[in-house]
């Protein structure tokens, strides 16, 4: 019998030793919604805590009914569930008094054990720990408080030798307890540590009371925890590792606790506010959902909730030998579904919405899942336990996080919550801890997965601060890996529950911020596409870097990103504002503050404070608001600025960039005028304490108006002009640039059109037919509503040179056609080259129908949207007849193109005028399917249809035995006859096309067609034709010496030059030579580099002529090289050449002009 109390008191020791390095975390308290008051040991306050290598939650049911459940995965795990004295977890406003005399104190409860724990009669069954303040340790025996337990040994013999019935407690009746289930009842007036009160003594050969067994004082009492370990515990660091995840579960039911517990009434609720909680799991998993949802509730919490699931605590995991498996078949583990199920009940309760943000990051993950660098480091963060990033493009990831977001969905939907996720910092890690800032995009499958998509690997950086030129196609793909799967994500979620939302959580100060992020990293951390409106159902932002350091003018720009980048509207923008890590950073809430009342300034749709821990450490209150009628930002003209708060006596403000004080600066009494660009400083009193401020940056531009049809000339001197536009009617309408006065060349330019500080669409070169780097917009607008539109030189560069114009366009489209009969269509002089007129008409008669045409081109349409007939200014063949009675739609468009060369224009339209423009529309469509033309199917000829068709000539006069054998070549020009249709037919039936399997020896080392294979938007004679006298053909490569040829490989779909170089696939040109070709062509939208001053037919020879004078490459990029010529090669006076290719290959990536 002293052996088992040796053996009870060793566990219990180490129980308790256990625990005590287990984290301590900071939060708060409150009482079930039915109880008036708190007492001691209610189930809501009770603490769980345990060792890393497990999982355990304390899950209330009722006042009366709790659970504490988990997982077990060594044999020296150990949960600990404990009621504190002192209230550790509250926040100051709610926290119950200390009251550490347990005197008089009853409790009374029904257990239930089930899983791989002990039973209650074990000699590692369940225990209680009790701690008093003096720094003593009791253990108890619970099985002794099992008041319906069976007669036992011990209780036999000592009523034996005693000669008195012996049981304990006194008058307790025997019952069917066990060691699965029966009733406890402690008193604390008789509460006492030790194994039994009668042990067998060997000596005296009889049972004498126990020296162990001594009444545990309770006046002073620190804590009371109830232990928990797996069946088999080992206590040393050795304890063997189960190899499984153990599931256990004790239940605490019945729960009465009566006497001396009264702590105090139940805090009142403080009022609701309208500022916003997020919390995350990894911090308050030792506290009951009960305590936490109400305390939210007691500090003025409403609405809704953001909640991180965390890192490390939500899955479930084995441990062996080898290492830690993580479980990739269900996301999480039973403790952590437990409690969370609970917490959204509990939220649904008090009428709180809940998002649940997950990340990339995690402690366990599989190590194939992981970010890597170049060499193979992992990307981790600076938390503890170390979290690792996970890849993007890895098809096992994508896998467990389509189970994991459903898993949440379906917590909440089961809960009768909308399901709503929010995929937190979503990005590709680089490692700032490292030299060189590696950056992480290198684990095996991006790495096999770009070189599949892309035909060739990827190019290795080993600095995040590298030149990224000639590597921009591979950080835009990282981009689009790392939006595709916020949308895989996005769709997983919604095509399981349609009413679901999905989010994306921004942190500034990490991807844009150009002080500190390497311009490649901000590539590929901002998936613009992906993430544009409304894509996503909204945008959530932080900068809480900013707030802790200062940088208030960042975080400025942060409130406004989303808008400005992304167009969201205001309301569908949500800011986390925080936070303070350290309680020693006091300083930083002053900042908290402030970002949170320009939050609701600029009117953004939810705005948070993060997060719990910090609140209830910190006794944050949500601070009174001082507000404005105007947000912050740029104003056409003269404002008057309003400022008001509740919960201020007074607000003091100044206009000089100075800081207000009690005594400095001026009362505010009324309207504030601002007539010019200006910062308000305004602070509120509360007697003598600042209770809020707000710092509010106008400015004054005074735009110009901007009328319907009316052209501006702007020749300034200046980056960007802003220009105000109210449009008298609702529907599209068109902004757009275009040459200076009608003729004159001017500067690149960018248009963005915003309504109050939404930006709602951006243009920088429309491609139409003004020429490249003019700009468009086309929007709907409502009448009387104010719209901004900006116009700017995206070089940075003063000066903007270019005629301004916006059209209203109401017929545009199909939808909006304007209904007419037949012979009300008149041609007409449209508002401009963009201009399309849009009528429906419905022919009841198939009679033959005719346009008088003289100045633009009509298409006649089916309800489909096929093309049935087109009709050119002096076809004959202007008319259209019907197969079938219905509605139709004729698109009248203007056929003017300030892009192309006149003299070709007026070949394209007399050939428009004799050409049967069904004819052409056949070849069109078969050219298409050839790949030979990529424009519109439009029925009548355009400068690349005219290309496109003497390339396809061309190529069959080389290669084409049918051509050879008939001894007639064809004429390589532009004219359609029975012939070219034949053979474009017999083409398109045999699949043939022209990236290779028309005949295997097309492009064989002929450039010139693989310079005319068009580019959109890009002018015809850079392309491919030549120009003699007043005839257009296709360019002959010129003669070149021993560089510059070509000869295409099938098998690979690349190029090899005469000098070496190999050209393959990829780039946003379609390949690399087309690529290098590109930049002979001057681009004022993209001055990364100048273009070259060579024709582009002389290029390649050029480039081939550098790469046999390479030496060595530049010092620490092991693909580019740097080539001095002796002559000026750039359009800026550069004499050397630049060619980056693949390291240790050559593979060409880019080439462009440098300066010696």
């Amino acid at each position: 019998m002293f052996k088992k109390w040796s053996i009870f008191i060793i566990t219990a020791v180490l129980l308790l030793s256990q625990l005590s390095w287990l984290p301590q975390l900071h939060i708060k308290a409150e009482t079930p919604p039915n109880s008036t008051a708190i007492h001691k040991l209610m189930p809501k306050y009770l603490v769980t805590n345990f060792n890393f290598d497990m999982n355990a939650s304390t899950v209330t049911v009722d006042k009366n009914n709790f659970y504490v459940a988990g997982n077990f995965r060594t044999g020296k795990d150990l949960v600990g569930v404990k009621w504190e004295t002192k209230d550790n977890y509250s926040h100051p406003d709610l926290k119950y008094p200390t009251k550490p005399d347990f005197s008089n104190v009853n409790l009374e409860y029904d257990y239930k054990i089930e899983g791989f724990t002990n039973l209650m009669d074990s000699g590692l069954a369940p225990s209680l720990t009790i701690e008093t303040n003096n720094g003593e340790v009791h253990y108890v025996r619970l099985w002794n408080y099992v008041v319906d337990r069976p007669a036992e040994s011990w209780e036999l013999g000592a009523t034996r030798d005693v000669g008195k019935e012996i049981r304990f407690p006194e008058n307790r009746k025997e019952g069917a307890a066990n060691g699965k289930t029966g009733h406890i009842k402690i008193d604390f007036n008789n509460l006492y540590a030790g194994w039994t009160p009668y042990s067998y003594n060997t000596e005296q050969r009889k049972y004498t009371p126990d020296p162990n067994w001594k009444k545990i004082p309770v006046n002073n009492i620190k804590s009371i925890m109830w232990s928990v370990v797996p069946q088999g515990y080992q206590s040393s660091e050795s304890g063997k590792k189960l190899g499984k995840s153990e599931r256990f579960k004790l239940h605490f039911n019945n729960w009465k606790v009566s006497g001396n517990t009264y702590l105090m009434d139940e805090p009142k609720s403080a009022p609701s506010h309208n500022v916003r909680m997020t919390d995350d799991y990894d911090d308050i998993y030792n506290l009951t959902p009960e305590r936490v949802v109400s305390d939210y509730k007691k500090l003025g919490f409403s609405k809704l909730v953001n909640f991180y699931i965390g890192a490390s605590h939500y899955y479930d995991k084995i441990l062996t030998d080898s290492g830690v498996e993580m479980n990739t078949d269900y996301p999480f583990n039973q403790g952590f579904e437990e409690w969370y199920r609970n917490y959204a009940k509990r939220l649904k309760e008090n009428n709180m919405d809940l998002i649940q943000s997950i990340s990339m990051e995690s402690v366990d993950a599989p190590e194939s899942w992981w970010q890597r660098t170049w060499d193979n480091v992992p990307g981790t963060t600076g938390w503890t336990p170390t979290p690792h990033l996970l890849s993007f493009t890895n098809e096992d990831v994508k896998a467990f996080y389509k189970k994991y977001v459903l898993g949440l969905a379906k917590i909440s939907s089961d809960a009768g919550i909308t399901p709503m996720v929010q995929l937190g910092e979503p990005w590709w890690w680089h490692k700032e801890d490292i030299a060189g800032k590696p950056p992480c995009f290198y684990d095996q499958a991006t790495k096999d997965l770009f070189e599949k998509e892309n035909g060739y690997p990827m190019y290795e950086f080993h600095s995040s601060t590298e030149d990224m030129t000639g590597h921009e196609d591979m950080l835009e793909w990282l981009s689009n890996k790392n939006g595709e799967f916020s949308l895989l994500l996005r769709d997983t979620l919604k095509n399981s529950y349609s009413n679901a939302k999905f989010t994306v959580l921004f942190f500034t100060p990490s991807v844009i911020d150009k002080d500190r992020v390497p311009p490649m990293m901000s590539i590929v951390n901002f998936p613009k596409k992906q993430w544009k409106y409304p894509n996503l159902d909204f945008f959530m932002i932080e900068d809480y870097d900013y707030l802790i350091d200062g940088h208030m003018d960042k975080h400025k720009e942060t409130l406004k990103f989303a808008q400005e980048n992304l167009g969201y509207p205001k309301e569908k923008i949500h800011y986390f504002s925080g936070f303070v890590l350290n309680k020693e950073q006091q300083h930083v809430w002053k900042n908290i503050n402030e970002a949170i009342n320009d939050g609701f300034n600029q009117k953004l749709g939810e705005v948070y404070i993060w997060a719990y821990a910090q609140v209830i450490r910190d006794g944050w209150h949500s601070p009174g608001l001082l507000s404005t009628n105007y947000p912050e930002g740029s104003y056409g003209n003269p404002i008057d600025v309003t400022l008001t708060s509740t919960s201020s006596d007074k607000i003091i403000y100044t206009l000089d960039g100075t800081e207000p004080t009690a005594s400095h600066g001026s009362t505010y009494t009324g309207a504030i005028p601002i007539k010019a660009d200006t910062v308000v400083k305004a602070i509120g009193l509360k007697g003598s304490n600042i209770v809020n401020r707000a710092t509010l940056y106008y400015k004054i531009t005074n735009y110009v108006n901007l009328k319907n049809l009316i052209p501006v000339d702007i020749n300034e001197n200046k980056n960007s002009m802003d220009f105000y536009f109210k449009p008298d009617k609702t529907g599209l309408y068109r902004f757009f640039t275009m040459p200076y006065k009608g003729k004159e060349q001017g500067s690149g330019n960018e248009l963005k059109l915003y309504q109050e500080e939404q930006r709602l669409a951006s243009n920088m070169d429309s491609g139409g037919p003004y020429g490249t780097h003019y700009a468009k917009i086309e929007y709907n607008l409502q009448a009387g509503k104010t719209y901004v539109l900006k116009l700017s030189n995206p070089s940075g560069q003063n000066v903007l040179k270019t005629t301004l114009m916006a059209e209203s366009d109401f017929n545009s489209t199909k939808q909006t056609a304007e209904t007419v009969n037949w012979d009300q269509i008149k041609d007409h002089n449209l508002t401009s080259l963009h201009d399309v007129d849009y009528y429906k008409v419905n022919l009841t008669s198939l009679n033959e129908q005719k346009i008088n045409l003289t100045n633009n081109v009509a298409t006649i349409e089916n309800t489909s949207g096929e093309v049935l007939k087109t009709m050119f200014p002096g076809n004959a063949s202007n008319s259209f007849k019907p197969t079938a009675a219905g509605i139709y739609y004729v698109k009248l468009w203007n056929n003017k193109d300030l892009n192309t060369d006149p003299d070709l224009m007026n070949a394209l339209n007399q050939l428009n005028k004799t050409t049967d423009t069904s004819a052409i529309l056949e070849l069109q469509k078969n050219l298409q399917k050839m790949k030979f033309y990529f424009g519109d199917l439009t029925g009548f000829y355009n400068s690349d249809f005219y290309m496109s068709l003497i390339a396809y000539k061309k190529v069959l006069n080389k290669w084409d035995p049918g051509v050879a054998i008939s001894g007639k070549m064809l004429e390589e020009d532009a004219q359609i006859d029975d012939r070219i249709r034949y053979y474009a037919k017999r083409d398109v039936d045999l699949g043939r096309d022209a990236e290779g399997s028309i005949y295997e020896t097309l492009f064989d080392g002929d450039l010139a067609i693989l310079q005319a294979m068009p580019i959109p938007g890009e002018s015809v004679l850079m392309l491919g034709l030549s120009k003699i006298g007043n005839k257009f053909l296709l360019k002959e490569l010129p003669i070149l010496g021993k560089f510059g040829k070509l000869t295409y490989n099938k098998e690979t779909k690349s190029w090899t030059s005469s000098g070496g170089l190999e050209y393959t696939l990829g780039s946003v040109h379609g390949n690399r030579v087309k690529h290098v070709l590109d930049h002979t062509k001057p681009n004022p939208n993209k001055p990364t580099h100048s273009v070259f001053n060579v024709d582009k037919t002389k290029l390649l020879e050029l480039v081939d002529e550098a790469w046999s004078k390479k030496g060595t490459h530049v010092p620490g990029d092991s693909g580019a090289y740097i080539i001095p010529m002796g002559r000026i090669v750039g359009t800026e006076g550069e004499t050397a050449v630049k060619i980056v290719v693949r390291p240790g290959t050559n593979k060409v990536i880019t080439s462009y002009p440098v300066k010696n």
